[in-house]
């Protein structure tokens, strides 16, 4: 708008005036995050823009990017703060970049100088300044030509200091710190596409990416910096420090909090109540482990079981050894109930269902249906993989007799007990498996779509993975043994009987 006023010889208020009248001022508020309907109606007049090309010169095009949602009015994750007050700005919200003003036809301010994570400019790798270098004044282009003795409408004025008139084209600044260059340009490719490859995620939504470094950056400038007060708020020089002590936790998370003394409730946070986002979780996994708590019955089983298996045998030293568990003698748990709820068990069949429904290739199919059957083996009779791939047709039918009258599956419920699976297993048996080649010189119960070899576990491991990202469950479905529902015998019952 400025630089649109200034081609045209008009001064920033004079075109406010025309632009939404005297009743309406325009300079009192953040300009880049407010643009009400008449302020779009005449910039459409007077310019031909659309709708969405003046919704991408605002800070709303960050919405759904940045932050789940952009506030007209108050502050917004991720936004600086500009401090408004009447037509000044108290806060040194607005950075540039020097070089960036130079190379410019007719300078302009960058959208992505108003992102609090935007310290460096990954063009010309040197740091970002947030004031005038020779008075100190915070940026205020739209003042640079207010009152009788403000500069006249001309070409290049968004370059000058709004306060004492220095150019900041002849800023000559720091350079950048490679890594934190590096960094910025993955913090701004994410802000701008919606999406990056991150911690074994390849298409990781970058809402839930912003929202799992929110706590880092806190824990850094409350714990590290010992700094207080908003992270869009505070001066740039501190913001890079910031990003840069981000950039190094990344990139080795256990020792970065090891060296300076950190616990899992002062990275993470504790997020009042809200779910934090998977790969946080899983990137902090170790520290978790770390932490002195109380563990719940289910957990208590699952350490003894992993112990069990790891090791070899249970104790509650080893407990602490490898999972970091202070256990209480006595502490004993009664039943294993099952970590995957019956909607996320529901919902990964009904995945299936329509991935059944969605494809024309008979082994594609069929490999889909023996898919459905395996994993309501593991939920509902508490089933491994490798019991799974070895389980014949004659285990089959001593574990679950055949009914006297065969329904289709497609007519029953999802399978939540032996009974109601038996009808899904000797559909399997007399519809599917026939359809199989070599299915009849072959005892497994299981067999590959594809070869007719029995299936291994690991086939059927990666299968299961497969049909969990698929349904997009891996957070609430981290694991075959999660699934599946089985007692459990208790951590401290399992040392009594190992002693």
């Amino acid at each position: 708008m400025l630089r649109l006023a200034h081609a045209h010889g008009y001064k920033a208020e004079q075109l406010s005036l025309m632009f939404v009248g005297r009743d309406k001022p325009l300079w009192n508020r953040d300009v880049d995050r407010w643009a009400g309907e008449e302020l779009r109606r005449s910039l459409r007049e007077a310019t031909a823009a659309s709708d969405p090309q003046i919704s991408a010169a605002t800070l709303h095009a960050y919405e759904g990017y940045v932050s789940g949602k952009v506030t007209l009015n108050g502050n917004s994750r991720w936004l600086t703060h500009l401090g408004v007050f009447h037509r000044v700005r108290r806060r040194a919200g607005l950075a540039c970049c020097s070089l960036c003003l130079s190379s410019d036809r007719e300078p302009y301010y960058r959208r992505a100088w108003r992102l609090s994570f935007i310290t460096v400019c990954s063009v010309h790798q040197c740091e970002l300044i947030d004031a005038c270098p020779r008075c100190s004044a915070a940026f205020m282009p739209h003042r640079i030509d207010v009152g009788r003795d403000g500069y006249a409408p001309r070409r290049g004025l968004l370059a000058l200091c709004s306060a004492c008139g220095y150019d900041m084209r002849k800023h000559v600044p720091q350079k950048a710190k490679a890594a934190l260059v590096a960094w910025t340009s993955t913090l701004l490719d994410a802000a701008q596409l919606g999406h990056l490859a991150w911690a074994g995620i390849r298409d990781l939504h970058s809402v839930l990416f912003f929202d799992g470094l929110r706590p880092l950056t806190e824990c850094i400038v409350s714990q590290v910096l010992r700094l207080s007060g908003d992270v869009d708020e505070l001066r740039i020089a501190v913001r890079r420090s910031a990003m840069d002590e981000l950039s190094t936790m990344l990139s080795n998370p256990l020792r970065y909090t090891r060296e300076r003394g950190l616990n899992f409730t002062q990275v993470v946070g504790t997020r009042g109540g809200m779910q934090r986002p998977l790969w946080l979780e899983t990137m902090f996994c170790d520290l978790r482990m770390q932490r002195t708590r109380h563990h719940t019955h289910e957990e208590l089983a699952g350490i003894a079981r992993a112990l069990d298996v790891k090791v070899g045998k249970v104790s509650l030293a080893l407990a602490k050894e490898h999972f970091g568990a202070n256990i209480p003698k006595g502490t004993s748990s009664s039943f294993y109930r099952s970590q995957v709820s019956n909607e996320a068990y529901e919902s990964l069949l009904i995945s299936l269902d329509h991935a059944v429904g969605s494809t024309a290739d008979p082994k594609t199919r069929l490999a889909l249906l023996q898919d459905k059957l395996a994993i309501s083996m593991v939920r509902v009779l508490g089933m491994s993989m490798v019991e799974l791939a070895a389980m014949t047709l004659d285990q089959a039918a001593d574990r679950l007799p055949r009914p006297d009258v065969l329904k289709h599956p497609g007519h029953q419920p999802v399978p939540t007990a032996e009974d109601q699976i038996s009808d899904h297993l000797w559909w399997h048996v007399e519809k599917v498996r026939p359809r199989i080649p070599g299915a009849s010189h072959c005892s497994r119960l299981f067999l590959s779509c594809h070869t007719g070899r029995p299936m291994g576990d690991t086939s059927f491991g990666n299968r299961f993975a497969s049909a969990v990202r698929a349904a997009y469950l891996t957070a609430a479905i981290s694991s075959v043994d999660a699934l599946r529902r089985r007692p459990a015998i208790a951590l401290q019952e399992i040392c009594d009987e190992r002693a």
